[in-house]
């Protein structure tokens, strides 16, 4: 199945190409969709799926449009 994913900032490992088109398995969870893009949970503050929060346990389907944004620290 073929899924969205538009990462920023750190989570962008390629900067410049997201969003992309990202194929996966069905039945594919948004932790396995981490680790095809060799990607780690910490790296991941803001995760959302069709835009609204998502976990990493979400199992995703076709045309989904996952967002990952970094955790954000400041003060």
């Amino acid at each position: 199945m073929r899924v969205t994913v538009k990462r920023f900032a750190v989570c962008e490992k390629e900067p410049g190409i997201s969003p992309n088109m990202i194929d996966i398995d069905d039945g594919s969870t948004v932790r396995d969709l981490l680790g095809h893009l060799a990607l780690n949970e910490i790296e991941v503050g803001i995760l959302a799926v069709n835009g609204r929060s998502a976990t990493f346990d979400r199992i995703l389907t076709e045309g989904d449009t996952v967002t990952m944004i970094p955790p954000i620290g400041g003060g």
